[in-house]
């Protein structure tokens, strides 16, 4: 299924680009669906929880579900309500973020993270598809350049989004790009690195 195996790193790839040990916060369009965004979600949820030496917190923010227990991970669901989803978002605007990765599972839902991202957040953007195909707005295209990391779940998503990119001569801080099971792996190897100031 998911076959891509290497790392392409941005000449600005540096260590103090990569996670420290933190609080980790989720955001997904939704984690109990039966899509592939959900399946996705729900994997590197599973991955989160499961490096808690490395996050020590697990929140879950999903656009879609009620506030419910996924497992023994606790989730906040707005119901569909973009307005709680975006007044959630805001209330975390000051609060030091310092210490906290944002891993956004979808490009429409990354400008929320931008008001956490001015607070020292680092985030992670999840790119699935068609919604990076096309020209993305100027909210998401500054999500994407405040991200510490970017992820295309194929090869195929990777060439769309990047023959977009130098058409408009973009440029982001540091990227990774590759498929969902290559970031797994990346968290992987530096969950057991010691703690990066």
């Amino acid at each position: 299924m998911l076959s891509e195996i290497s790392l392409q790193h941005s000449e600005s790839q540096s260590s103090a680009s990569l996670p420290r040990t933190g609080r980790a916060l989720l955001v997904t369009p939704r984690l109990t669906g039966r899509d592939g965004v959900s399946n996705v979600s729900r994997q590197v949820a599973d991955f989160l929880f499961g490096n808690s030496s490395r996050f020590q917190q697990l929140v879950v923010w999903s656009l879609a579900d009620e506030t419910c227990p996924w497992g023994l991970i606790s989730v906040e669901g707005f119901s569909g309500a973009k307005w709680k989803f975006l007044r959630r978002a805001l209330s975390q605007a000051f609060v030091p973020a310092n210490d906290l990765f944002i891993f956004m599972l979808h490009l429409h839902l990354a400008p929320v993270a931008l008001p956490i991202v001015a607070r020292g957040g680092q985030l992670v953007t999840f790119l699935h598809g068609v919604e990076c195909w096309q020209r993305v707005s100027l909210l998401q295209r500054e999500a994407l350049q405040c991200s510490s990391c970017v992820i295309a779940n194929s090869e195929h998503t990777k060439k769309k989004f990047l023959s977009i990119l130098y058409s408009r001569k973009r440029t982001f801080r540091s990227v990774i790009w590759g498929s969902t099971l290559v970031i797994l792996q990346w968290l992987h190897s530096i969950a057991r690195r010691p703690r990066l100031l």
